[in-house]
């Protein structure tokens, strides 16, 4: 009878779970983003040539100039590189160019088909620029400061220019409302940010955000566990051998 009542508790308890996990993922519907990263230095985009290098200046390398036809960008370099290395390799510690797009409900090989030739995923370029803590050295102290952090994104647009948009790295805690400003997650921006960053800063970024399906579970999960828990000893104890009589 305990078994059978614990089994009747897990039943019910184990179906108001995938309830409550299925309106969550009704209500949250997330979006994931496919990313390109081009590493040349020339390229074009919607019909207009695309270039990047080095302000000739600026003796010091700090300033890196882009090009989208008539349009030019002058971006400070944060984190310096090895000038040698070619294309884009030597601003990779701050700086991506990505073509993406929202990958959501296809497959890899219908993302690319589509990408570009379909109404709803039209073909998207951005520069994703890291700046560190100001006079921090990346290497070490800039590293871990990851409060100090902030993300320009500059979007090229078909019609030429850019869309510029600057965010912090998340501060707000656990459980607490977001900050404006900052980034947030389920976006092209926050996943584009993502790779700028180290391992051990996006550990930092794990249960953050309200993304995850357990937090809704509630009284569910503990009560199917106890559930579950009795139901194996009662049938352990309903199908023991009987004792040897002395």
């Amino acid at each position: 009878m305990l078994a059978a009542l614990s089994g009747l508790g897990l039943g019910l308890t184990s179906w108001s779970m995938a309830k409550r996990v299925g309106e969550f993922h009704a209500a949250h519907r997330r979006d994931v983003f496919a990313f390109d990263t081009r590493g040349e230095s020339l390229f074009e985009f919607a019909g207009r040539k695309v270039s990047f290098e080095n302000d000739r200046t600026d003796t010091t390398n700090q300033k890196l100039i882009v090009r989208y036809g008539d349009d030019v960008l002058r971006l400070h370099v944060t984190i310096p590189g090895v000038q040698q290395l070619p294309g884009l390799v030597p601003h990779n510690d701050w700086l991506r160019v990505m073509r993406f797009g929202l990958m959501s409900g296809r497959t890899m090989e219908e993302f690319k088909r589509d990408l570009g030739n379909s109404p709803d995923l039209p073909d998207r370029l951005a520069i994703v620029t890291k700046t560190p803590l100001p006079g921090s050295d990346p290497a070490s102290y800039g590293e871990i400061m990851m409060k100090h952090w902030t993300f320009d994104f500059y979007e090229f647009l078909p019609e030429g220019g850019f869309r510029t948009e600057k965010l912090r790295y998340p501060t707000h805690k656990i459980g607490q409302p977001l900050k404006d400003g900052e980034l947030k997650d389920n976006t092209w921006q926050y996943q584009a940010a993502l790779q700028l960053m180290s391992q051990q800063a996006r550990e930092k970024l794990v249960g953050k955000y309200d993304t995850d399906a357990m937090s809704k579970l509630g009284w569910t999960l503990p009560l199917a566990t106890v559930c579950g828990s009795v139901c194996i000893f009662a049938l352990g104890f309903s199908f023991a051998p009987p004792r040897r009589k002395t």
